[in-house]
């Protein structure tokens, strides 16, 4: 997941981060990025389980 969906990982830590940064008005934004990186790992394994084709390794580069 890390190598596929690194976004994931980076909003999750930041939206965490939230009490130590005492009320930064950029955590709605991170959490924004952080619940839209979650769906489309959902998104991605739906597709990839219904699809009836062999697995395909996907590379995201983050360029949305």
């Amino acid at each position: 997941m890390l190598t596929h969906h690194p976004d994931v990982y980076l909003y999750g830590a930041l939206v965490e981060a939230e009490p130590y940064l005492q009320n930064d008005k950029r955590i709605q934004v991170w959490q924004g990025f952080y619940e839209k990186a979650k769906a489309d790992i959902i998104t991605s394994n739906e597709r990839d389980r219904h699809s009836g084709t062999a697995p395909v390794t996907r590379i995201d580069y983050g360029l949305h």
